[in-house]
């Protein structure tokens, strides 16, 4: 992919890097940094430097798939509606630089945003230190809530189309998954219940709303900027971002990480009495008056939260078993339930949350 992409790219950006990036000097070459990824993501990802400074100039997203189009044009599209937003909002997230296809594959190039990844500092018993935490929930907790007061969607359109892709998502979770009754309930609970949910409006999706994604530093004011917008979407369920960075923030996918580890985190955050908890429930508390939601939806909007990350991480892992076979965290968690090979599809973190979730609601913090 490399070979037959890149070269062609810095032709491209050498003849028209006064369109471009109009304030600087073009290098006299440019060559390549590959970034890790999961093969489950879809992308490879490139920091382009010049040669030869070795100066960071842009970022190149480049998907697998050869029919990628609607991917790369959505994610442009989400970055473009931040930008218009302007201020503080537009600086903290890539330029779109360039988005089209190169040769066969679907190209994405962006500005490259300067900070560092938040990090979490874990104490003695493997939990995050308070004070740190509650300095990055707040950092992202009001970075979401400006993001989705500036696109909140309220329209009858988008609430219908919202609508008709959770009521898919709720059934193909149902046919995917084997669930007890107690479950099923769940689910016709939920889906009874989503135009009342979806009454407060739609918003802006990040989808992948976590630590590695989140740079600390000065974006002309803002105090955080967002990178990987691959699986945004511009109507989006509220909460949803502030779910996942909450059950994320101090998890590491680790293969010796058994899943009564994930499960006992989980916990930690959403179902006990606790320090940590209680950041959490504050951060919910404080999104909830800001966007207007009703705290007694809350638990609904975590139990679906749950059900589309799982109908998510199912949908891509079956993209990634199709051409690299099963992610190794998703085989090990099948060897952990004792499952072989082939019924270790469905075995993942996010449908054990659901089962936890359903069972123990009465436990909910909020």
């Amino acid at each position: 992919m490399k070979e037959s992409v890149l070269p062609d790219l810095s032709g491209l950006m050498l003849a028209n890097w006064s369109s471009y990036f109009p304030e600087a000097p073009p290098p006299p070459a440019i060559r390549y940094l590959g970034i890790p990824g999961s093969p489950e993501g879809g992308t490879a990802t490139f920091i382009a430097l010049g040669e030869p400074s070795g100066h960071p100039l842009f970022a190149v997203k480049i998907h697998r798939g050869l029919h990628e189009k609607k991917r790369v044009r959505n994610e442009a599209d989400v970055l473009s509606l931040l930008h218009a937003q302007g201020g503080e909002l537009s600086a903290s997230v890539p330029r779109v630089i360039y988005a089209g296809q190169i040769g066969c594959r679907w190209v994405l190039v962006q500005s490259i945003l300067e900070g560092r990844p938040m990090s979490t500092v874990l104490d003695t018993s493997g939990r995050p230190d308070i004070e740190e935490a509650g300095r990055h929930f707040a950092l992202a907790s009001e970075w979401i809530c400006r993001v989705h007061e500036g696109t909140l969607n309220t329209s009858a359109g988008a609430r219908a189309s919202a609508r008709r892709d959770l009521v898919r998502t709720l059934s193909d979770f149902d046919c995917c998954f084997v669930l007890s009754e107690e479950e099923r309930a769940a689910l016709r609970r939920l889906e009874d219940g989503i135009d009342d949910l979806l009454g407060g409006g739609l918003v802006l999706q990040h989808g992948d709303f976590c630590r590695h994604n989140i740079l600390i530093g000065d974006f002309r004011h803002s105090p955080i900027g967002v990178i990987d917008w691959t699986f945004a979407r511009l109507l989006g369920i509220p909460l949803h971002d502030l779910f996942f960075f909450f059950s994320g923030y101090f998890t590491q996918i680790r293969q010796e990480f058994g899943p009564e580890a994930f499960l006992h985190i989980f916990e930690y955050t959403f179902l006990e009495k606790n320090s940590y908890s209680q950041l959490v429930k504050r951060g919910i508390e404080r999104y909830c008056g800001r966007l207007r939601l009703d705290l007694g939806q809350v638990a609904d909007w975590l139990t679906l939260f749950l059900v589309e990350r799982a109908a998510f991480e199912l949908r891509q892992t079956l993209v990634c078993a199709r051409e690299f076979g099963l992610p190794r965290f998703v085989v090990s968690l099948g060897e952990a339930a004792g499952h072989p090979y082939p019924d270790a599809l469905t075995e993942q973190i996010w449908f054990r949350y659901f089962r936890r979730f359903v069972a123990e609601r009465s436990a909910f913090i909020i």
